[in-house]
């Protein structure tokens, strides 16, 4: 059903942002609008009704029926650190519980429900009208398992799962390039040939790198994403981390005090404190070398000439207690964070926790017989919070010497204005357009593997399939007359991919058992939102459901009753 308003939801571990398209009054408007988000600031007086561009990832429990969301929340998880979320997205798709007061018990489905509802209350506030429609932004390592949380959380945030699109972070930062560069007299996207463009995006929680061949044809441009590496765990989080671990050393030398000695309480308050504090000594450090850096090559000058960084005396306290302070810090960045930061840039290609990893690894993918795959990239493309780090460029550029390295448009918004962008696409007047892009429907990605008894893996679905696709594979039945048959599913580039892992577990229930060598089948097929359907069927039968066995080998029944469950505390509960 064609719709006229458009919405793009950046879903960040970090921070949540969104953009929306009005065409309410033009149906040819293709302005993307980037919302402000109400919410308190630093205490519950102090509200700003025209809000701040972003929401940060973070929700405190107040109490039993009051929770915040954004900014607010992000101080309080210094001083009840016990009753506060932060990073929940690395957490999609696991079992894991969290229970600020007794009998409330909060899954990340849950956690990421309340963010997404604080988004759609925005989003609804600004267009006074209901919104059931979204698209969302997930990773592009996210599996089915981390897939479907996503939608399970949408669901329980009030947003209608079936109008609800999951959409690659890279593929959404790149369309907001891709449109913003097509309106450009002089443009690094050309219409004449093929291009290979890089997308490096770094945010909070993960870095996600992917090749991208653009496909220009009649005056339109095809994108269509060749791979995308599979070493995601590394982000801003990483760096805090570093940073918080050279201050804890700080404070343990200037208090003689050993934070791990402190009472339980009192140690998780001061590991928060530093955690908070290395964040904004980040952002401090991120601003001096962009006033010390005109362009990323002048990351040599920084090596001869040193760069200082001052941040102020911070106390750090349990209550009225002060349980001592960081002292003022005056670093220069090759005395310290060069160094702090140093195993995230080493060049050994054995090191998979740098950045360079996931540049190779989409690298081997798109271009695995090439003896220099760099040599294949036309442009690389930067998004992201964390490349508001000048470094972080500077060393992109510097591995592909000989390559344009550009930035989004806007580092911090551009996945939600592609988000948006591609919902216009979707459900716009013009199926799968948007000016003179045109986006095709986008493959799985990583192929899905059944495991077969003395077979190893075997491939069930494609890496190539995308929406509307399906298949089934025959099977044998074992001996033994099973009554059930479980199946095991895993995902990744090749069978013998050393990262292959376990995506989800299936069980097939048969009415009768069968008898030893009967045939049955095992199908599939893409949904629109990119996850995948499974069912069996028996020989000239009709096909079934398979019974889904949930994470850490509970039954599927006891998800359901736990999205239950979640849904019944969001009704009990006030979100600000």
């Amino acid at each position: 059903m064609m719709r006229s308003v458009f919405v793009g939801i950046d879903l960040g571990t970090t921070n949540c942002k969104v953009a929306i398209i009005n065409r309410r009054e033009d149906p040819n408007n293709e302005t993307v609008e980037n919302l402000n988000i109400p919410q308190f600031l630093s205490s519950r007086q102090e509200w700003s009704a025209r809000g701040v561009p972003y929401l940060p990832s973070v929700v405190y429990f107040d109490n039993q029926a009051e929770t915040y969301v954004g900014q607010y929340a992000k101080q309080e998880f210094v001083r009840r650190p016990e009753r506060t979320v932060r990073s929940i997205k690395r957490l999609m798709g696991r079992t894991w519980t969290f229970t600020p007061f007794e009998g409330m018990n909060w899954s990340p489905q849950g956690i990421s429900a309340i963010i997404l509802r604080k988004l759609k209350d925005a989003a609804e506030e600004r267009l006074q009208q209901s919104i059931e429609a979204s698209v969302i932004t997930v990773p592009a390592s996210f599996d089915g398992r981390q897939r479907e949380a996503t939608l399970d959380a949408a669901d329980l945030a009030g947003f209608d799962r079936d109008q609800v699109t999951l959409l690659d972070e890279p593929t959404a930062a790149i369309l907001d390039y891709v449109v913003k560069q097509i309106k450009r007299r002089v443009s690094y996207i050309s219409f004449e040939r093929p291009q290979v463009i890089l997308v490096f995006d770094m945010g909070g929680g993960t870095l996600d790198v992917s090749i991208v061949q653009t496909e220009p044809q009649d005056n339109e441009l095809s994108l269509r994403i060749l791979s995308r590496s599979r070493y995601t765990e590394l982000a801003g989080n990483d760096f805090d981390i570093s940073l918080a671990a050279y201050l804890l050393n700080v404070f343990e030398q200037d208090n003689e005090q050993q934070v791990v000695d402190m009472p339980t309480r009192r140690s998780r308050e001061a590991m928060s404190t530093l955690l908070v504090l290395a964040e904004d000594l980040k952002v401090a450090v991120s601003k001096r070398l962009r006033e010390s850096m005109v362009y990323w090559e002048d990351l040599s000058r920084l090596e001869k000439g040193e760069v200082r960084i001052s941040q102020p005396a911070r106390e750090i306290q349990y209550g009225e207690e002060i349980l001592g302070q960081v002292p003022d810090l005056a670093m220069g960045y090759n005395a310290h964070f060069e160094r702090i930061w140093a195993p995230f840039f080493n060049p050994d290609p054995e090191q998979v926790t740098t950045i360079y990893a996931p540049i190779n690894s989409a690298l081997s993918e798109a271009f695995p017989d090439a003896p220099d795959p760099r040599q294949h990239v036309d442009l690389v493309l930067l998004h992201g919070g964390m490349c508001e780090l000048a470094v972080i460029g500077a060393k992109v550029q510097t591995y592909f010497p000989n390559v344009r390295v550009e930035q989004t448009p806007d580092l911090m918004n551009s996945v939600a204005r592609g988000a948006a962008i591609y919902d216009a696409m979707l459900n716009g007047g013009h199926a799968g357009a948007f000016g003179d892009i045109q986006m095709r429907e986008q493959s799985i990605f990583e192929a899905v593997f059944l495991e077969r008894y003395r077979h190893g893996l075997q491939e069930l679905v494609p890496k190539t399939a995308a929406p509307g696709d399906e298949g089934e594979m025959p099977l044998k039945v074992p001996a033994g007359w099973p009554s059930r048959l479980p199946l095991s599913l895993y995902h990744g580039f090749r069978s013998d991919d050393p990262f292959v892992t376990l995506d989800r577990e299936l069980t097939i229930v048969f009415d009768l058992p069968p008898k030893e060598g009967e045939s049955i089948y095992l199908g599939w097929r893409v949904l629109e939102d990119r996850t995948i359907e499974y069912w069996w069927r028996p020989e000239n039968g009709k096909p079934r459901p398979l019974r889904r066995v949930a994470s850490q080998g509970r039954d599927l029944a006891d998800d359901i009753q736990d999205l239950s469950g979640q849904r019944e505390l969001l009704g009990r509960l006030t979100i600000r």
